[in-house]
């Protein structure tokens, strides 16, 4: 992920690097944070791929394993989707 991605994650989702500490709860608002950015610019392989690891870390592993394609449909060379899958 790019810097500039990272840094607007962090102003547009303050909660969600603070909250995946926090088990299941902060992973479940995280996900919602992710889906509705998602749901604002559909083609963001960075959120996708975030997203496709919060799915991981929650247990949904068909879910994750959807998300981490889509970030490969997006960007092929994505390499932290690669890792993911």
């Amino acid at each position: 992920m790019d810097d500039i991605v990272a840094v607007f994650a962090w102003i547009v989702f303050p909660g969600l690097f603070l909250e995946q500490d926090k088990g299941r709860r902060g992973l479940d608002l995280a996900i919602a944070d992710l889906e509705e950015s998602l749901s604002l610019k559909a083609d963001n392989v960075d959120v996708q791929c975030m997203l496709a690891s919060c799915y991981e870390k929650s247990g949904q592993k068909e879910k994750a394993v959807a998300a981490y394609q889509k970030s490969l449909d997006l960007n092929p060379d994505f390499s932290e989707a690669k890792k993911g899958l």
